[in-house]
């Protein structure tokens, strides 16, 4: 936490060159039978802190069942997201609820932070 704190600091308040946060969510679009999820503070590029596969998204489709999703980085700052299970995407979720799995990073080491694309409403009762 002091680290982070410390990195915001001189970035926001010395303007001094650097990524002040984690990567933040900043726009989608449907790429056939993926979703491209676009991220701003990427820095030099986003990478995964474990240097192994994207963790942590989760996709659906107009049905609103969710499902693990496969994901890889595409050039600086965005992620393709897909999964066989769903043919016609319509949401993309990262790190969210109860799924700490987010291993998205910047090229500072900040983790990505938690997002969806959606607005759905869910049940309480998960109906």
């Amino acid at each position: 936490m002091g680290r982070r704190l410390a990195t915001w600091a001189l970035v926001k308040v010395y303007e001094q060159p650097g990524v002040a946060m984690g990567a933040i969510y900043c726009g989608s679009q449907r790429e056939g039978k993926a979703i491209l999820v676009q991220f701003e503070y990427a820095g030099d590029g986003l990478r995964t802190r474990d240097g192994g596969p994207v963790k942590g998204f989760a996709i659906a489709g107009p049905d609103k069942k969710f499902v693990w999703a496969n994901a890889e980085i595409v050039g600086k700052d965005r992620v393709r997201v897909w999964s066989d299970r769903v043919s016609a995407p319509a949401s993309v979720r990262y790190a969210w609820a109860n799924n700490p799995l987010g291993n998205l990073v910047n090229s500072a080491g900040l983790p990505a932070s938690p997002f969806r694309t959606d607005d759905w409403v869910e049940s309480l009762t998960g109906r």
